[in-house]
């Protein structure tokens, strides 16, 4: 094993929940995809709840601007605080695509009874609990007095559909990768929301 030593003029960036064009996590990515199909899309959660989110080209921006600057250290870069609701992120998703999506919020034990992995079946559901309990509360207040700046999450989302709609942006996002895609598929939502109708 290679010992490494990171001490001295050395800077490190620790991301939080990474989004914008060229996205291949299949995060916000997989939202546009799904409001374009349109119909009743299944949601957990609520409207309300918080999430904190950072566009890529950000980060990058603030580490070049660290680096010009002779910059060193560790610094979370995670995005403002709640800087957007579940529901505003679905509502400019819904928007976007103008295929008349609609939100179905299906509470967090009903998910989890249904065998949905919080994030990756349902990307970005984060049931407040267990190891899911802070994802969103980490602290970007360092890198934010140092001149990390954040641009506005639906300007991310906004730019993400221009870049999934220009030709081979859906191949790009959604091709072969080497993570699989464990994504909700059309039949597996289908199930889940009856079984959210029948229980309500």
């Amino acid at each position: 094993m290679v010992e490494r030593d990171f001490t001295g003029r050395t800077l490190i960036l620790r991301p939080g929940v990474v989004i914008g064009p060229g996205d291949k996590m299949r995060r916000v990515t997989y939202w546009l995809r799904r409001a374009s199909r349109g119909g009743r899309m299944l949601a957990g959660g609520g409207p309300a709840r918080t999430m904190q989110l950072i566009d890529a080209r950000d980060i990058a921006a603030f580490g070049l601007n660290r680096i010009e600057l002779g910059g060193s250290g560790a610094y979370l870069t995670t995005g403002t605080p709640a800087n957007v609701t579940w529901g505003d992120l679905l509502g400019e998703c819904a928007a976007l695509t103008g295929a008349g999506a609609e939100p179905v919020w299906a509470d967090d034990a009903f998910l989890a009874e249904q065998g949905i992995a919080p994030f990756v079946t349902i990307p970005l559901w984060a049931p407040p609990a267990e190891q899911l309990a802070a994802v969103w509360d980490f602290s970007s207040e360092k890198a934010l007095a140092d001149g990390l700046r954040c641009r506005p999450v639906l300007e991310s989302v906004r730019d993400t559909w221009d870049w999934l709609r220009a030709p081979g942006g859906m191949e790009e996002a959604f091709g072969t990768y080497r993570y699989p895609d464990q994504t909700l598929d059309a039949e597996r939502e289908a199930r889940v929301l009856a079984a959210w109708d029948a229980r309500n």
